[in-house]
């Protein structure tokens, strides 16, 4: 009799958890990926939103400011006279927008 070598073919339950293993692996890795990138595009939207909001705090300060100002100085600096329904109803919009996003950061 030939001997053909000492390793012996592998059981088909070793066969199995091997693959078994792997199948894991692989599902990991996917899951892992996709957490990455839904973690990435949270990220991007918090920090857009943040943004927009510090923006839109700024613009309410600035028009706030502006409204304490009389006629005169609004000209100076060439500003018209006519602002109390523009500035009062960019302030209502403001404070909506300003309200609503920081209700939803708090959500998060």
């Amino acid at each position: 009799m030939s001997e053909k070598g000492n390793s012996v073919p592998p059981l088909s339950f070793e066969i199995e958890r091997q693959a078994r293993i792997k199948r894991i692996l692989a599902i990991q890795a996917c899951v892992r990926g996709t957490v990455r990138v839904f973690a990435e595009w949270l990220r991007s939207l918090v920090l857009r939103s943040t943004h927009r909001l510090a923006f839109k705090r700024r613009i309410y300060s600035d028009i706030c400011e502006l409204q304490h100002f009389d006629d005169r100085m609004l000209a100076d600096i060439g500003v018209t006279t006519d602002r109390g329904a523009q500035f009062d109803g960019q302030i209502a919009a403001v404070k909506a927008q300003i309200l609503s996003r920081a209700n939803l950061l708090f959500l998060l």
